[in-house]
Order: C-alpha cells, then sequence, then structure tokens
C-alpha cells in the first residue's frame, strides 16, 4: 500500500502554496477572499460548506480551506504543476492516459503515493528535491523510481529556501488536533510542520509531518477503497504520526532561523502582494496598455556569476518594460527592496544556482523569468 496509487485529499496543498511562494504569486501575509467562488465550470465549496471571508493565506493553510488553494493552482496552472511535479519523479495519475490536469488537483483529485508523498514533504524539509525512499540502509535506491531519480536530479529545486521556510512556519503553527492535546505531547512537543488530508467518501487518512532530523509518512485507509465514515486524516492518521514522532530521538525545540531573505509571515507587503484578487479580464488588461515584460535576464538563460571585491558576488541589473507603475520585483520568493517605479532595478544573487525572478505591476499582471547562475 506504500506504493499504491491513492487520492491524497488536501495533503498536497502545502505543496501548491510552496510553488505560490516560491514563483512571487503570493506571500503567507498576502490576503484572499474565502467566498464562493466559480472557477470557469468548477465551483469548490469547504468542509461544511463553511467561509471565513477575507483571511491571510497562512490562516486558510491551517485552516486547509479549499477555496484559496484552488484560486492559488489557478494562477500556477494544474498543467504546469503536474508537470513540473512529474519531472522530479512524483508519479500523477489523473485518471486515464492522456487525462488533462484540473483544478480539482488542489483537493485530492488525482492518483498519489504515500511513498511520493513522504518524497515531497522531505523535499520541504531539506533541500527543495524529492529523493526516492530507501527501505534498507545498505540499499542504493528502491527498485520502482531509480529512472525517476535520475531525471529529478537534472531539475531545478521544487522549491527554494525562503518559500521551503515560509510553509513550515505555517504548518509548524498548525494547532495539533483537540485528540492530540495529552500530557505526553505537551511534555515533549517539538516544532513539527505537519498537515492531514483525507479524500472523498473517507477513504483514505493521511498525515504527513517534519522537523528538522525527520520526515513521517501515515495513510489509513482499505486496500480495497471501501469508505470508512467519520475517519479523517485528523482523528485517524494525526495520532499515529504524533505518536511516531513521540518515539523518534529527540531533536530540539529550536524553529529553524528566517532565511536572509525571507520577510515575517505578517510582513507588511508592497500592493502587488496584499491581495490575491480576481483576474483581470482581457478588455481591462487591454485598457490598462502594455503588460509587464522581463527584457533581462531572458527566461531560461543561464547567466555567470563573477565575483565582487567588496560583495561575496557582483549585482545584476532587472530590467522590464511596459506595466502599470507601482512595479513589485520578487526574487525567490522575496521583495526586493527597490524603488516602486523602477523598470530597471539591481539585484545581489546568494550565488550559484536556480533562480525565479518575478515583477508585477499596479494591476497585478506578471512577468516571470527562471535562470540559472553559475560562478566564473
Amino acid at each position: 500500500m506504500v506504493r499504491a496509487l491513492r487520492s491524497p485529499g488536501s495533503a498536497l496543498k502545502p505543496i501548491f502554496y510552496a510553488l505560490a511562494f516560491d514563483r512571487g504569486i503570493a506571500h503567507p501575509a498576502t490576503l484572499v477572499d474565502d467566498v464562493p467562488t466559480q472557477f470557469g465550470d468548477y465551483a469548490p465549496s469547504n468542509f461544511m460548506d463553511r467561509h471565513y471571508g477575507r483571511i491571510s493565506l497562512t490562516e486558510a493553510l491551517q485552516r486547509s480551506l479549499n477555496v484559496p488553494a484552488v484560486a492559488l493552482l489557478d494562477r500556477l496552472g494544474p498543467v504546469a504543476v503536474a508537470e513540473r511535479l512529474r519531472r522530479s519523479g512524483v508519479r500523477l495519475a489523473f485518471g486515464g492516459d492522456g487525462a488533462t490536469p484540473g483544478l480539482a488537483f488542489a483537493l485530492g483529485g488525482v492518483g498519489t503515493t504515500l511513498e511520493d508523498l513522504v518524497s515531497l514533504y522531505g523535499a520541504l524539509a531539506d533541500d527543495g528535491r524529492p529523493r526516492p525512499i530507501r527501505y534498507r540502509a545498505d540499499a542504493a535506491t528502491t527498485e520502482a523510481p531509480v529512472a525517476e531519480a535520475a531525471v529529478a536530479d537534472r531539475e531545478p529545486p521544487l522549491f527554494g529556501e525562503t518559500a521551503r521556510w515560509y510553509v513550515g512556519e505555517i504548518l509548524r503553527g498548525a494547532r495539533p488536533p483537540d485528540s492530540l492535546m495529552t500530557d505526553r505531547y505537551r511534555r515533549q512537543a517539538r516544532p513539527l510542520a505537519f498537515k492531514t488530508g483525507t479524500s472523498y467518501g473517507f477513504r483514505d487518512a493521511w498525515a504527513i509531518g517534519y522537523d528538522s532530523a525527520h520526515t513521517v509518512g501515515v495513510w489509513v485507509g482499505r486496500p480495497d477503497g471501501t469508505p470508512s465514515p467519520g475517519r479523517f486524516g485528523a482523528n485517524t492518521a494525526a495520532p499515529l504520526l504524533f505518536q511516531l514522532f513521540d518515539d523518534l530521538p529527540p531533536t530540539g525545540r529550536t524553529r529553524p532561523p528566517r532565511p536572509p531573505h525571507g520577510l515575517p509571515l505578517d510582513a507588511k507587503l508592497p500592493p502587488g502582494l496584499r491581495l490575491l484578487g480576481e483576474d483581470f479580464t482581457q478588455t481591462r488588461i487591454a485598457a490598462a496598455g502594455p503588460p509587464p515584460r522581463i527584457l533581462y535576464p531572458l527566461d531560461g538563460t543561464v547567466l555567470s556569476l563573477a565575483r565582487d571585491p567588496v560583495q561575496d558576488w557582483r549585482p545584476l541589473t532587472l530590467e522590464a518594460e511596459g506595466g502599470r507603475r507601482p512595479l513589485t520585483w520578487i526574487v525567490n520568493g522575496t521583495p526586493l527592496e527597490t524603488g516602486r517605479h523602477r523598470w530597471r532595478t539591481p539585484w545581489s544573487p546568494d550565488g550559484p544556482g536556480f533562480n525565479h525572478i518575478v515583477l508585477i505591476d499596479a494591476q497585478g499582471r506578471r512577468a516571470a523569468a527562471r535562470i540559472r547562475l553559475v560562478a566564473e
């Protein structure tokens, strides 16, 4: 059953949030309207049809709300996200050969495995790269994912450092289910990031979590897919997850430090990040003039990074055109401190590696470029 394809329910939501943070689409403090919403012909609803109005994405993920998760995936693009996960070695099944991923992907409308979910959460906990599970210490890898692992190693990390920290802080701030608030838990509490999930019809209950040293995944269900009414991830799988962490060697209670370019979860954001609003219609975009476009660096380019006698690395100048000011430049999920009316702005890279650059104008229109920096 570790390799059986099952619906992950809400257990995939942190992955979409991390991708959105990494690409500059949103920040944990970005507000979203959690109200009944129609996405084309798809109208997701929250559990018990309860909505919370305008809230931050931090609260939306901690409450595992459906409408905000679908709104993020709508902006990321379900096909693009599915292809990116597959290139990293994650197995996904959408109901038949050639089936196109849709927005139900955000709420568990896909088949994946416990093995792949643990690998994805391991990427959040570590360096952003999913890795195949080893079942024996002397085994190089499992038999099935060898080909996928070779492909995944050539891909850039799924999530940057800042996006991983954002999601980890949000999940560490989630309240454990009331059934877990035992004396033993209070004595041994550790900074545990975790998420639960329940598939449609109570067929699968999930709990995945990680601390600084371990990533643990729990699935509870029946192999034939028979429903188990009343059994949620929170009341069925989560108690096992916390018991497993209680029995693992302690790792201390220190939370990971905020990355150098990360913002606090309650940061005051620039205009382009304050609200995850509705998409602009084509008519409104046309009336506003040409959208923003990044002139340098171009998407997909590889640039040489030179040493600087004063700083570690020589700054690069980002250039753009179009769009309506004020403008917001975001690199790897973090807004740059620069003039809000500038189409040219300096950026000091941290070092060699992959980087994702986003430019947002005053009307929420975006341009993006993913580049790779290599040391001279």
